[in-house]
């Protein structure tokens, strides 16, 4: 029989890593672990950035889409009324956003047995404690009990402060949302500047109504279609203007025209962004209508120094008159 034979022992040797080796190791993986989870957080916040400006490129393009198709369809005439900020009545139910314009006007719609004259307007709302920075828009029908009797009551009014009486007399509870029956919705939130320019045919702002010499009272109306005026041949120099505001004898007549051209614009944050808790700054004081691009400009700087850089600015220019 054979035999085998077998060692006393054996020596099983172990291999493992020394505590350097650990220490340097878990200090490699927890770099590349800090520098994959940077990326994920800047492709993260890339990813929110892009989609805000979506969603305000989104409400921009559909604000200003509508605005153009019912000013589109504006009309004018002895016994109606373009204005441009006019007063309100004295209590509202949330405060006019300070530095914006709103806008007033009446188009054709379906007839009825009280006419085809039907009333818009466009106006914001601002509330920097309830975070509410609103675009609203007033409807009136010819057959809605508050449709103002007239318009244009008398032309001697035109240059006082009851320019365009008609729209401080629809009184709060046609403005008031929160109120069954009101006229006036919410277009849109998170609209932080809206102005509003009227163009000669010739493309130049036309100058302010309340600071002509033809104007007086307390308004501040921009625009007014039934004051006394004279829009002549235009040129393309930028500095002939041939609107002139005249001063109403009583026995002038109105201008009763619309401005040849409209420039609605408007600056929109995201929902994330007006329901956060950056403070908004206050849009820009204008004191000619030929301000608005450079003051613009200073209001965005503003705004992306405020930690504000999702908001859009959205223009268009619409032709009223042939």
């Amino acid at each position: 029989m054979k035999s085998i034979w077998l060692p006393k022992y054996s020596r099983v040797q172990t291999v493992a890593f020394t505590l350097i080796e650990v220490m340097v190791g878990c200090a490699v993986s927890a770099v590349l672990i800090l520098i994959l989870s940077q990326v994920v957080n800047v492709a993260g916040n890339s990813w929110v950035d892009s989609q805000k400006k979506v969603e305000a490129s989104q409400n921009g393009r559909a604000l200003l889409g509508m605005i153009s198709r019912e000013l589109s369809s504006a009309v004018i005439g002895p016994s109606w009324q373009f204005v441009q900020n006019p007063t309100f009545p004295s209590d509202l139910d949330t405060a006019l956003a300070p530095e914006t314009d709103s806008l007033f006007w009446q188009s054709r719609t379906d007839a009825t047995a009280k006419g085809d004259v039907q009333v818009i307007g466009y106006y914001v709302v601002r509330d920097d404690a309830r975070r509410l920075f609103q675009l609203r828009r007033l409807y009136l029908t010819p057959t809605d009990g508050r449709y103002p009797a007239t318009f244009n009551p008398s032309g001697k009014t035109r240059t006082s402060a009851s320019a365009a009486p008609w729209v401080a007399a629809l009184g709060n509870s046609a403005f008031d949302i929160s109120i069954s029956g009101a006229n006036t919705s919410v277009v849109a939130d998170g609209i932080i500047g809206f102005w509003v320019r009227c163009l000669d045919a010739a493309g130049h702002p036309i100058p302010w109504w309340h600071a002509s010499v033809a104007a007086s009272g307390s308004d501040k109306i921009k625009y007014n279609s039934a004051a006394t005026f004279q829009a002549g041949r235009y040129s393309t120099d930028p500095s002939d203007s041939a609107f002139t505001y005249l001063r109403d004898t009583g026995s002038m007549p109105r201008g009763d025209a619309l401005p040849t051209y409209i420039e609605v614009t408007a600056v929109i944050v995201d929902y994330a962004t007006l329901r956060g808790r950056l403070p908004i700054p206050q849009p820009p004081s204008l004191n000619t209508p030929d301000e608005l691009p450079a003051k613009l400009e200073e209001f965005q700087q503003s705004l992306i120094a405020g930690g504000i850089k999702s908001a859009r600015v959205f223009s268009t220019r619409l032709k009223l008159t042939k």
